[in-house]
């Protein structure tokens, strides 16, 4: 992060206007102020790491064709229903269906009773969290959460569920329960499928590789997209054009099948190119990661933007237009209580029989 300001100066996060401007200069100062300005004041740009990941981790967004982030199925229904699928999922994973249980079966009940059940739940289910201080920090920012839902209250130094999420775990626990090993089973079988792909990309031939992005691109609706000979490119790999609004822009990739960090040099060397083949617009592709210095140049204000695919990323694209894989849809039935209620003019007439009606033409 760039500073302008003093270094040893306060700061006072709750005033975008004014620490954007102060603290903030180039592509930072720009995107913090698109945050912004662009959610109308509601979304401070200092508090967006934490849900930025876990927006990609779980899939809530992806970039469109141009480039853009747009909220995918998961996502529409994450912001839509604030007690939907979605959502139940989520707390699931990252253990706030469990922190709920244990509230209900402990509570009243003080953090510090909490903190050795959460403990052995994180131990259990191979968390990150190790050290006393990280546990701490998750049961804390988890409580924060459940009470700002208002599915649990704090009593002085107590927690306890209240009837919302008494109600909310009523209604969740039982699909979870069944659900919750199909989840389970279907998240490790996509990162063992996900392994394998990464691994198949690092072992396939330079020019195989090359075609696959083509028919990538294809996928993702590049139109006139074409491998390059052998010299005499710069560098670039494929050539394709996109629709962006009415107009076609060409944009050139380059393939990256590394193992290790893309340096910046690449990427300044791609951007480089772009006048050779009229392009306006450049892509990196990589099967490892990029250095933060190339992640900070590729949106670099005034220079030509390119576009940073990982290796991560790559296999995302492939699994969702289907390359390399082959998808099986997989049904999960649920009961629909609305089918078995019964209408409110069941008994109209008093008999304590429903009424027929018949066609009498």
């Amino acid at each position: 992060m760039a500073l302008t300001g003093t270094p040893n100066s306060p700061r006072d996060w709750t005033d975008p206007d004014t620490w954007i401007p102060a603290w903030l200069e180039g592509p930072e100062r720009e995107l913090a102020h698109a945050i912004w300005q662009e959610s109308g004041g509601k979304v401070n740009p200092r508090y967006t790491a934490g849900a930025w990941t876990l927006a990609r981790r779980y899939v809530l967004v992806e970039p469109d064709p141009s480039g853009c982030l747009v909220a995918t199925a998961a996502g529409i229904d994450f912001l839509d229903r604030e007690s939907g699928d979605t959502v139940a999922e989520l707390d699931e994973c990252e253990g706030l269906q469990k922190l709920l249980e244990l509230i209900q079966d402990l509570g009243p009940a003080p953090p510090r009773r909490l903190m050795v059940e959460w403990a052995a739940y994180l131990e259990e289910s191979s968390s990150p969290f190790r050290s006393s201080t990280t546990v701490r920090d998750s049961l804390r920012r988890r409580f924060t959460n459940l009470v700002d839902r208002h599915l649990v209250e704090r009593d002085k130094a107590t927690y306890r569920t209240t009837s919302r999420g008494d109600a909310y775990l009523e209604r969740t626990r039982e699909v979870l329960s069944t659900e919750r090993q199909l989840h389970r089973l279907i998240k490790k079988q996509e990162e063992e499928i996900r392994a394998e792909l990464h691994k198949r990309l690092l072992e396939m031939d330079p020019f195989a590789f090359e075609r696959l992005l083509k028919e990538l691109l294809e996928a993702m609706d590049y139109q006139s997209v074409t491998v390059t000979k052998r010299s005499g490119d710069g560098g670039v790999d494929v050539i394709g054009e996109i629709e962006l609004g009415i107009t076609s822009v060409r944009e050139v990739v380059q393939a990256k099948r590394y193992k290790k960090t893309v340096p910046r040099k690449d990427m300044d060397a791609l951007r480089g190119v772009l006048p050779l083949h009229g392009a306006l617009r450049g892509t990196l592709i990589t099967t490892s990661r990029f250095a933060s210095g190339t992640i900070k140049a590729a949106i670099a204000a005034g220079a030509a933007p390119i576009t940073l695919i990982d290796g991560d990323r790559l296999v995302r694209l492939m699994i969702q237009h289907g390359l390399g894989v082959r998808k099986t849809a997989l049904e999960v039935l649920r009961v629909d209580p609305e089918v078995f209620r019964a209408d409110d003019d069941s008994d109209a007439d008093g008999s304590g029989e429903p009424e027929a009606t018949f066609d009498q033409s």
